[in-house]
């Protein structure tokens, strides 16, 4: 079993708490968690989607990293490990969800690692616990139902491409 964010668009109200509370988590610096609005024709409004690292089952980003900066934890988290980050951005090119971020200040590659120890200690990362409709959970899941949900976010993203565009706060 492995930790997985589940988002269910069906629940999103569109509030930016996740956004928010990711920020505040970290200080006010960088949020690792966006909010983006997806547009599809046959829709009658824009579905928000909480795009953030999926901690794959089988990270691309982990395959291709140069400097062994990417680690998958036993319990399935993704994490950057900042000092052996060479700054080659190999991880983002590499990433189907367009997730890790380069961090001019620090020259590292930054991405959500669910507030690294969280999830251990039985606590949902800010981001889900602030989610007042239960749109954002974390859940234990097995590493086949992991990858069966990434392809459905890819679908659902190919489908929409040109069509969606990140919301800024």
């Amino acid at each position: 079993m492995e930790y997985s964010l589940v988002f269910d668009p069906d629940r999103c109200c569109g509030c930016c708490g996740c956004v928010n509370a990711c920020r505040s988590w970290r200080g006010g610096a960088r949020r690792r968690m966006e909010l983006i609005w997806l547009h599809a024709e046959d829709a009658p409004s824009p579905r928000h989607l909480a795009l953030s690292c999926r901690h794959c089952a089988d990270p691309a980003c982990l395959a291709v990293c140069p400097g062994d900066a990417i680690a998958k934890t036993e319990d399935g988290t993704v994490t950057v490990q900042e000092e052996n980050c060479l700054g080659c951005r190999a991880c983002a090119d590499a990433c189907p969800f367009d997730v890790p971020r380069f961090n001019e200040d620090s020259g590292v590659m930054e991405k959500c690692d669910l507030c690294r120890g969280l999830p251990v200690e039985g606590i949902a990362p800010p981001c889900a616990a602030t989610c007042p409709t239960g749109a954002l959970r974390l859940e234990l899941v097995e590493r086949e139902e992991k990858r069966e949900a990434e392809q459905s976010l890819l679908t659902l993203l190919k489908e929409r491409r040109g069509q969606s565009f990140p919301k800024e706060y």
